[in-house]
């Protein structure tokens, strides 16, 4: 039997903060903001068209550009926020969207809510789901105050399970910040020496940096970023492949295709038939 609960603070049509529970099948929730799912028992979706299940009392954290669908759910609870609401971009970086949770390119930040940093998650989860329901003064403070704890304790607890990311974080900050950069800029910058200039440093600086903290080349990681973009857009868009090339800084159709294919084996007429998005190419 389906079960739903939905609870928010501002409009409806465009909620600042929204937290609900699901038991039953359900193709996707809202695709704007950022995401925080807790799994209380088994969870199987796909995000960006790649398949991923969580465990009971795990989370998962989303950013607002990562495409989900739910193949299968036995019990989840979501948190999900516009950045407006909370994105901390100039101080305390890695609570907000350019932070290790909502914005980790090596993988997807998954945590399992052990311990007692798990229990302090679990209450404060408690804590918003109250607050959303109350009409008292002061309620978006509290509110914004009750999310960022949330996400620091999260952040600890992520941290406590990647040490070695812990250990070596003030050369993580400048990985993470070419990441960010990627995910800004990678439409019409695609060289490593374009983004090696806007961090202040050398090429080969850069590549030794991430291969000194066992990450891909830089120039691995800008070509992946553009191959996620092209997965998605003839997955969940009807843009033809001329389009697609043009929006990702390909002169022509030709070398996107050329391009594609060496990222995945595909060509992408065959990556969309084979995803079941039969627009045209």
């Amino acid at each position: 039997m389906n079960r739903k609960e939905r609870k928010r603070f501002g409009s409806a049509e465009s909620p600042c903060l929204e937290m609900g529970y699901e038991a039953g099948p359900r193709e996707e929730l809202v695709q704007k903001g950022l995401l925080v799912l807790w799994a209380k028992n088994t969870v199987s979706i796909e995000v960006d068209g790649e398949p991923l299940a969580l465990g009971p009392d795990e989370l998962l954290f989303l950013g607002p550009e990562q495409r989900r669908q739910f193949l299968a759910i036995d019990g989840l609870s979501y948190l999900q926020f516009n950045p407006l609401f909370h994105c901390i971009l100039e101080q305390d970086q890695e609570l907000g969207c350019k932070g290790r949770l909502f914005f980790s390119a090596a993988e997807l930040p998954k945590i399992a809510l052990l311990g007692r940093l798990g229990q302090k998650i679990k209450q404060i989860w408690a804590e918003i789901e109250e607050e959303l329901v109350l009409e008292a003064p002061h309620k978006l403070s509290l509110l914004r105050s009750l999310l960022r704890n949330l996400l620091i304790y999260a952040n600890r607890l992520y941290l406590e399970n990647h040490q070695k990311a812990a250990e070596k974080w003030p050369q993580e900050e400048l990985v993470r910040e070419f990441y960010y950069l990627v995910n800004q800029h990678f439409r019409e910058k695609t060289k490593v020496s374009d983004y090696a200039k806007l961090l202040h440093r050398s090429p080969k600086t850069l590549s030794n940096l991430l291969k000194e903290l066992g990450h891909k080349s830089p120039q691995q990681y800008i070509q992946e970023r553009r191959t996620l973009e092209a997965r998605r857009l003839l997955i969940y868009s009807n843009k033809s492949i001329a389009e697609i090339s043009s929006e990702l800084g390909f002169e022509e159709k030709r070398s996107f295709s050329r391009f594609f294919k060496q990222q995945t084996q595909f060509s992408p007429t065959e990556f969309r038939r084979q995803k079941g998005n039969m627009a045209t190419s």
